[in-house]
């Protein structure tokens, strides 16, 4: 597999903080455009792998589509995971699985295609490809149990009980995540089961400042009449949880939401490391500074994946902020209202001196500061 390279990497790792839709990322995905610039002279399948995934967090998925499949055309699978990655990102999650199942397809001793696959094949509910994806899983893992295998056959019960296909199913959550797609919505995390052989299916948003009564009613239209309707439960974002008052609350709730992954341990440290120190200490974490508090075990997109959640309003306990830093290296708060009037006027005027900044936002920067939460935690 090809090595991307060092801004690659950086890039992507930073769009999965974005939300889509969102006025406030207009500067910082202009920076990582001008960044991406650099990589034509160096692997025009890259770049267009980056202008991809920017036009997927800018909703423009004509260009999405097209960037990605470029740089398929010029590059290696790790292309072909990067467009099957903003996919996801988009809620075009059929799309994926697409993508994923003809990859693997295409090389069943690639391994990555694999796992994709199977993580597609679960999430669009197309339970009986999941147990056979399974099977070829073991091949590579003698021995071991994925963790998907321990509920399968409760899952294909439940289809055989109401006579259901992997098209019916997969249909059902198409239904669902167009819907979620064409709102902007990003899915953070997807949880299902088999309750009194009832499919429940929790999606977990990663923006929780939405308008869920429009999206229920929409998803409820676009459902209406579907045979797996009426044998299956919907929620978003669970049940309105009580107000997180301790540690223990917060811990619990995290790992509710992500099992034992190290998206779980990141968020459970960087929760310790919060509660533990001063003010001074977490008024201004930028992203080195939150990898010294993890430790060096965790990779970056798992680390970025916890940042995101834990600056979302289902666990805020962290929020952006943004700061200025001009050519003399002093740096200045840049506040939501000075980013709007930027975006809306194209123009920024230096803090101090009053004079318009050439290619400033490629200045300005984020970091992350104690969110909300935070005050409401007793110690």
């Amino acid at each position: 597999m090809a090595i991307p390279q060092p801004i690659t990497s950086s890039i992507i790792d930073q769009l999965s903080l974005f939300k889509r839709r969102d006025r406030s990322n207009v500067f910082p995905l202009q920076r990582l455009r001008r960044e991406a610039e650099k990589l034509k002279d160096v692997s025009l399948a890259e770049y267009y792998t980056v202008q991809g995934a920017i036009a997927c967090i800018e909703f423009d998925t004509d260009n999405m589509h097209s960037y990605h499949k470029k740089a398929i055309t010029l590059g290696s699978n790790l292309e072909v995971y990067n467009y099957i990655a903003s996919l996801e990102i988009a809620c075009l999650w059929d799309e994926a699985f697409a993508v994923a199942i003809n990859a693997f397809n295409h090389a069943t001793d690639d391994f990555g295609a694999l796992n994709k696959s199977l993580d597609k094949a679960a999430k669009t509910l197309r339970f009986r490809e999941l147990r056979h994806l399974l099977l070829a899983w073991r091949k590579f893992c003698p021995g071991e149990e994925h963790q998907e295998t321990k509920n399968i056959e409760t899952k294909i019960s439940y289809m055989d009980a109401h006579g259901l296909s992997d098209e019916d199913t997969s249909t059902f959550s198409r239904l669902i995540t167009d819907v979620l797609h064409t709102n902007g919505v990003i899915i953070s995390h997807l949880k299902y089961r088999i309750c009194d052989n009832v499919l429940e299916v929790d999606y977990l948003f990663a923006d929780e400042h939405l308008n869920l009564r429009k999206i229920f009613a929409e998803v409820e239209a676009s459902i209406s009449g579907h045979s797996v309707a009426s044998l299956a439960r919907i929620s978003f974002n669970g049940k309105k949880s009580r107000a997180l008052t301790t540690r223990d609350e917060v811990a619990e709730r995290i790992f509710s939401d992500w099992n034992d992954t190290p998206q779980a341990h990141i968020s459970l440290k960087l929760l310790d490391f919060i509660l533990e120190n001063d003010s001074a200490a977490i008024c201004h974490l930028t992203y080195g500074s939150v990898r010294k508090v993890i430790g060096k075990a965790f990779e970056d997109a798992q680390v970025f994946e916890a940042l995101q959640y834990l600056t979302g309003d289902r666990v805020p306990l962290l929020r952006m902020a943004y700061e200025f830093i001009d050519l003399d290296d002093v740096t200045y708060q840049v506040s939501p209202s000075e980013l709007s009037e930027a975006e809306t006027t194209g123009q920024f005027v230096h803090p101090k001196t009053g004079e318009l900044v050439d290619d400033f936002e490629t200045n300005i920067l984020f970091y992350f500061q104690p969110g909300p939460l935070v005050q409401q935690l007793v110690l």
